[in-house]
Parts: structure tokens; C-alpha cells; sequence
């Protein structure tokens, strides 16, 4: 009994954080936030009530079955690979030398960049690649 309630609570811990990506918003920042293409983008996610509003449906559960994605959410969803982006996250703040933190960090945002630039390509429901949208200054996904 005593072992499947430990184990029922290692598989909630594991799967819990594993919807949850706190950092993405800081990778966006660092990787787009001296391009002057992303300018309005950035803008326009630093206005919404949410920082994480550009695959998350404000005000919505995130931990509910979804997590509350928007459309652009669940194409960063497909591509990303949240396991090992948020453990390499995690070890670049963890690690004690710093060669390993930055080892960690670069490879989070290589996770990052290679489903940030698959899902850019892709189109919404209205035809329009999401890359467009973030170009024009807009938030690429439909937060309705």
C-alpha cells in the first residue's frame, strides 16, 4: 500500500512540472529580445495579462487536461520535447562549474529554438503562418 501511494505521488511530481514550462517566456526574451523583427511581438506579450499568454489561454487551468493551450500552444506542444528542455533548464541552474551551466543552457535553448522555428512555420486555422503574425507585432495564438 505504502509503495503505490509513493509511487502515485512520484508520477503526479513528474507529470505535473512536466506541463508546467516556467522558463519559456525567459528563453523567448533571450533569444528574440535584440531582434528588431520581434520588437512588437515582445511588446505586445509584455501587455498581456499573462507573460505566457502566447501559448496559454489566459485565466484558463493550466494543469487541467489541454493545459489550456491555444492553437500556437499545441503546435509548440507537438514539437517541443518538455522532458528535456526543462532538465536541461533545471541543470543549467543547478550545475556548479560553469561550463556545465552553460552546457545546459545551450541546449534548453537549442530545445527551444528548433519547436519555436517548426511551429512559426506552421499555419493557424485561417491560413496565416504563425511566423507572419509574430512578425506584424501580433500574439500568434487565439487566446478566445
Amino acid at each position: 500500500m505504502r509503495s503505490s501511494i509513493a509511487f502515485t505521488i512520484v508520477v503526479w511530481l513528474t507529470t505535473t512540472s512536466a506541463y508546467a514550462l516556467p522558463p519559456i517566456p525567459d528563453y523567448i526574451q533571450g533569444a528574440f529580445g535584440g531582434k528588431e523583427e520581434y520588437k512588437g511581438y515582445l511588446a505586445a506579450a509584455q501587455a498581456q495579462k499573462s507573460k505566457c499568454a502566447s501559448c496559454h489561454i489566459p485565466d484558463k487551468d493550466k494543469k487541467a487536461k489541454g493545459h489550456a493551450l491555444n492553437d500556437f500552444g499545441k503546435i509548440m506542444h507537438k514539437y517541443l520535447d518538455d522532458k528535456a528542455f526543462m532538465a536541461a533548464d533545471k541543470a543549467s541552474k543547478e550545475a556548479t562549474e560553469e561550463k556545465a551551466k552553460a552546457e545546459a543552457k545551450t541546449k534548453a535553448a537549442e530545445l527551444f529554438l528548433s519547436a519555436w522555428s517548426k511551429a512559426t512555420a506552421e499555419k493557424n486555422a485561417d491560413g496565416k503562418p504563425f511566423a507572419d503574425l509574430i512578425k506584424e507585432g501580433k500574439i500568434p495564438g487565439k487566446n478566445e
